[in-house]
């Protein structure tokens, strides 16, 4: 963890705060992969590293923008889902067009009388 906590940036690249350990939270965790969530805790500014340890163990960090409000705990929580299929967005689409009120929408996601 300390050579992962080397890779993240000292500073806010927005506001310029300084991080602290606390700003940072592991979000996902495979074999020689670790992904992590790095929020500001002055502007909330957040950025997703993908950081890989191959085998001759030199890690190598990759840095994504991310605008959400999606907490920690919902990215691990989604992190291991199965990937969703372009087809999948369009039924949802396409099902959620007809929708006029929140009556209908929750209808539509009623489980219990849906064949999912």
């Amino acid at each position: 963890m300390q050579q992962i906590a080397s890779l993240i940036p000292p500073f806010c690249d927005k506001c310029g705060f300084r991080h602290n350990k606390n700003d940072m939270e592991v979000v996902n965790e495979e074999n020689d992969k670790v992904v992590l969530k790095l929020e500001c805790s002055n502007c909330k500014n957040v950025y997703i590293f993908h950081i890989s340890s191959p085998m001759d163990g030199v890690l190598n960090a990759r840095r994504a923008a991310f605008k959400t409000d999606i907490s920690g705990y919902e990215l691990k929580k989604f992190s291991n889902s199965d990937k969703i299929v372009n087809d999948e967005v369009l039924d949802v689409f396409i099902a959620l067009k007809s929708i006029k009120n929140i009556s209908e929408f929750n209808k539509l996601f009623d489980v219990e009388n849906n064949d999912f």
